[in-house]
This record gives C-alpha cells, sequence and structure tokens, in this order.
C-alpha cells in the first residue's frame, strides 16, 4: 500500500492510492493477486 504521483490530463501530478497483494503460489511462483488504484478520499 502507499502513495504514487502520476501525470494527470493537464500535465500536473495527480496523487493515487496503490494497493498491491502478492502470494506464493503452490508452484513456488510469486504472483500478483490484487491491484488497485484509487483517488484518495476527499470531502471537498
Amino acid at each position: 500500500m502507499g502513495n504514487a504521483s502520476i501525470p494527470g490530463p493537464d500535465g500536473k501530478g495527480v496523487m493515487v492510492d496503490k494497493t498491491f497483494v502478492f502470494r506464493r503460489c503452490a508452484d513456488g511462483n510469486l504472483r500478483l493477486c490484487v491491484h488497485k488504484s484509487a483517488l484518495p478520499f476527499s470531502q471537498n
């Protein structure tokens, strides 16, 4: 979990919340099983 700044349509940085969940499977390989990107909560 964490934040990342990515370029928005206007070229300015947009802060987004990122979540990644990895799991080691039975075959021993590490795999991405959850990925979520969202704008941070705002009460504006």
